[in-house]
């Protein structure tokens, strides 16, 4: 399986929400969640619908952040660039979660998988049908 599944569970009344995130991709398994602000989610829906994606910097999510501590600290980062020139796009997901009984140690997965811009086209148009009441979306891998 090659998947990435967002959830996103805004605060009533406020411009944020919590952002969790999970994969299962050729035998890597993660989850992790992070604080985003809706802007930040509306921010990456509208730089996903341009075409071509820019290589460099790519195309970024970013929820969550770690402390000076570390301590209870997760984050989530989506990230999407174009691969070659065939129109595969690549994206990677890096999870990272701190609990304070672990020993101090970070627990990290970072997984990537081939899309292309019509999956990330409907993944991008579910992504924006969230921010407002909440809800999941999910990406498969490409056919490309």
């Amino acid at each position: 399986m090659q998947v990435i599944v967002l959830t996103f569970r805004p605060e009533d009344n406020g411009p944020w929400g919590e952002l969790e995130a999970e994969a299962d991709v050729n035998g890597f398994a993660g989850y992790s969640s992070g604080w985003i602000w809706k802007s930040d989610i509306e921010d990456f829906v509208t730089a996903l619908a341009a075409f071509p994606l820019p290589e460099s910097p790519a195309v970024a999510l970013r929820a969550g952040e770690l402390g000076a501590d570390h301590r209870k600290s997760s984050t989530v980062c989506l990230t999407v660039q174009p691969r070659g020139s065939l129109g595969r796009l690549a994206v990677r997901l890096e999870l990272s979660f701190y609990q304070e009984n672990s020993a101090g140690v970070v627990q990290t997965v970072t997984v990537g998988l081939l899309s292309d811009y019509a999956d990330i086209d409907v993944f991008r148009r579910d992504l924006a049908s969230i921010v407002v009441a909440g809800g999941q979306v999910r990406l498969r891998a490409g056919r490309s």
